[in-house]
């Protein structure tokens, strides 16, 4: 048969394909396109390939060593690629861990200085504010000490009053009370009377007075003598709370 003839070409035997693809692995087909290509020793002698065995064998042991040389290589590259993806989530995990511990000094130094600023603040306010409250408290104490002081100054300054000799012979009618201005500070003393003992000011006077009322609403008690003319003195009249049953 022509398949199984063998020719000598430059002192190589070449046998048919189908004789050659009985030593190797390889299908016919495949072995022609690696005739043509080049990869192998063949001759085409009319319309059928021949091809030197031995550079068949040859080729095979070198595709097979060069498979496992790209398996390697593969294999080694995806060891890179693991140990590169390893590192980096390592590194990924580290820097995470790292901004967790900055976030975590940052909270505690935060919390650390408002409560710094809290005691700092209550401190402060317990230094300067509390001593204000105190003062402020302090006048309440002693109300009806000073109540009875001022009951008592008020009921010596209607008896001197009541006690001075006096030229009036005959009452003459009260000029009713007018605005003036603001008077100066008092020289001739001060007046006390109760508060809300009487709607008239001049009802718990003996002698014949006139009550002047400023626009500030200070009022001062003149003496008026027998012939209607007012004394040149100007005594102001406070008015104070006095403690009674019914307050």
């Amino acid at each position: 048969m022509a398949s199984e003839i063998e020719i000598e070409i430059d002192g190589k035997k070449l046998t048919s394909i189908r004789e050659a693809c009985s030593e190797v692995s390889y299908s016919s087909d495949y072995v022609t396109r690696l005739a043509r290509e080049g990869k192998i020793v063949a001759s085409l002698i009319g319309r059928q390939w021949f091809v030197d065995t031995l550079s068949l064998k040859n080729y095979a042991v070198q595709s097979k060593v060069e498979s496992e040389l790209r398996k390697a290589q593969l294999s080694e590259e995806r060891k890179q690629e693991q140990l590169f993806h390893k590192t980096k989530e390592e590194q990924t995990r580290s820097q995470e861990q790292s901004a967790a511990s900055v976030r975590s000094r940052a909270v505690a130094t935060s919390g650390a200085v408002l409560t710094l600023g809290l005691v700092a603040g209550m401190f402060v306010y317990t230094a300067f504010a509390t001593p204000f409250a105190v003062d402020f408290s302090l006048p309440q104490f002693g109300n009806e000490g000073t109540h009875r002081a001022q009951t008592a100054a008020n009921a010596n300054a209607v008896s001197a009053q009541r006690t001075a000799p006096q030229d009036v012979s005959s009452a003459t009618p009260v000029t009713p009370s007018k605005e003036v201005a603001a008077f100066d500070a008092p020289e001739n003393g001060i007046l006390i009377l109760p508060q809300g003992e009487s709607a008239d000011a001049t009802a718990v006077f003996s002698d014949e007075v006139q009550i002047r009322t400023a626009t500030s609403g200070e009022q001062t008690a003149v003496l008026v003598d027998s012939n209607g003319k007012n004394a040149e003195r100007e005594v102001p009249i406070v008015l104070v709370p006095v403690k009674t049953a019914q307050n």
